[in-house]
Formats: C-alpha cells, sequence, structure tokens
C-alpha cells in the first residue's frame, strides 16, 4: 500500500477537459472532484469483498491539510467554482472533518461542495453535518439502496429504513440537500419491495434520484453468486455501468422497473427535480 500523503497531487491536465458538474442548479462550473481515501470498510454483498482490498487512507492529520492545499490550488490554477470529494463514506473519521472543517474556515474556502455517506453515519453525525453546510456542503449523496427492509438486510447494508428517513430529514435541514442513491432489484427482489422503495423517495423527495439496476460485478457476494448460476446478462463491458437502462440479469420485468423509476423524461418517479 502506497502512502497517500507522499504522492503528489493529480495531474488534472491528463483529461484535456474540465468536469462536468454532478448538478450545475448547485454546483457552478468548473467543477472539480478529490479523493482522500479508496473503499469503504462496510460489507455490502453488491461491492464487497472486492472493495476491502482498496481500503486505505491518508494519515488523519495530514489528510484534510492536503486536500485543502490542493484545493487552494484548483481555485488558483483553474477557477473551479464547487467540487466533489468522492471517498465513499467520508464521515467515518469524525477527527478528519473536524480538521477539515477547521482548515476551510482557516483558508476562507466557501466553495459550494458535496460529499458521499450512509444514512446510519449521518443519523449518528447530525452536527457534523451542520458544520459541514456552514462551510459549503450543500449535497449528500446518500446510498439509501431501498425502503424494503427484507433488501436492506438480504444486501447486507447494515442500515435499515427509519435510518433513511431520518438521514433524509437531517440533510434537508442544513441545505444539506440529500440525493437519493437507490439500488433496485437486487436478487430475491419482489415487486412488492419495488413498491416500498417508490414510496420511500415519494416520502424523502430527494433534489435527485439515481437509481440503479443491480449490477453482479466479479468478486462481490452477489457478483459471483450470479455468475455461477449463470444470471449475467452482462456481454461487455458497457454492461457493467451501473445505470436503468440495461438488463443485468435474467428473470427481470426491466420494463416494469423502468416504468417504476424513469418517467419518458428521464426523470425519476416522485422525485422533484
Amino acid at each position: 500500500m502506497p502512502d497517500l500523503d507522499e504522492l503528489p497531487f493529480i495531474d488534472r491536465e491528463v483529461f484535456g477537459k474540465e468536469e462536468t458538474s454532478i448538478y450545475r442548479k448547485l454546483f457552478p462550473e468548473p467543477f472539480a472532484t478529490f479523493h482522500c481515501s479508496e473503499g469503504c470498510p462496510y460489507h455490502c454483498s453488491f461491492c464487497q469483498p472486492a472493495r476491502e482490498d482498496l481500503i486505505r487512507s491518508q494519515g488523519p492529520e495530514q489528510v484534510p491539510r492536503n486536500l485543502v492545499e490542493e484545493l487552494v490550488k484548483c481555485r488558483a490554477e483553474d477557477g473551479i467554482l464547487s467540487y466533489l470529494i468522492h471517498d465513499d463514506c467520508l464521515l467515518w473519521n469524525m477527527e478528519w472533518i473536524e480538521e477539515f472543517i477547521r482548515l476551510l474556515e482557516r483558508r476562507k474556502i466557501g466553495l459550494p461542495f458535496a460529499i458521499q455517506s450512509r444514512a446510519d453515519l449521518i443519523c449518528r453525525h447530525p452536527d457534523a453535518i451542520r458544520a459541514l453546510a456552514s462551510v459549503g456542503l450543500r449535497m449528500i449523496l446518500v446510498g439509501f439502496e431501498s425502503g424494503s427492509q427484507r433488501i436492506l438486510d438480504l444486501i447486507q447494508k447494515g442500515t435499515t429504513v427509519e435510518q433513511n428517513l431520518t438521514a433524509a430529514r437531517i440533510c434537508q435541514r442544513p441545505r444539506g440537500r440529500p440525493v437519493g442513491q437507490l439500488h433496485v432489484r437486487d436478487p430475491g427482489e419482489e415487486k412488492e419491495d419495488v413498491v416500498k422503495t417508490v414510496e420511500m423517495v415519494r416520502t424523502i423527495k430527494p433534489e435527485v434520484c439515481s437509481p440503479a439496476f443491480f449490477t453482479p460485478y466479479p468478486g462481490s457476494f452477489l457478483g459471483d453468486d450470479c455468475h455461477k448460476r449463470h444470471l449475467s446478462l452482462i456481454k461487455d463491458k458497457e454492461g457493467f455501468r451501473r445505470n436503468p437502462y440495461r438488463g443485468k440479469i435474467k428473470g427481470i420485468d426491466y420494463r416494469y422497473l423502468r416504468r417504476r423509476f424513469v418517467s419518458q423524461k428521464g426523470k425519476i418517479a416522485g422525485a422533484p427535480i
């Protein structure tokens, strides 16, 4: 494992163009994405254990300093106006969060930004959400996954539907604006589970709703099980894109799912955008 504190900042000119904002209404361009760690310490069966091999992070003191210095550099050289911290579960290290907030305040970086997190972590740290909102947080990409407790347990998410609802309320108070990330039609999911998820979305009313059909990634518990049972419909690398437009596994009524989650204009049913 490399010491991430010793690595140089990303050479963003390699990409040859600016990044596209995740949501221009809140995040004006130029927009940039930052990573402070890789992997995830949780055990959701749709991506683990493959991602356990990727868990690595910078030191608790160095990470915020490195990130803030890179932010200062990108603002000065590229004129960025907003950004996303793309770590899977940023809120799992509260020491990091507290130092990050302190450095943003000291360097007077008031750019709007988004993070990713889990519902249970948001429920555990509502004060941190409010503090982050005071220094620019405008959106949290939350992996709600499902409105059915049976499915959350089946995919070993480690969260509850009630935590999903509570986390959404916490996000909405300080202008955190949740994005609902949904994982629809996992193996074993029935239409009743789909209906519960749609009902949850309508209750939460996320700023944006991002559904994805379950995708059998090699190296994950569910992915390997699907390949072993010859359920995968994926024929090429494009098939592994997480979106609600291509079928992933056999025996699923994807036309029904698209009617439930995606309108004719590409918007998500029940979610104001």
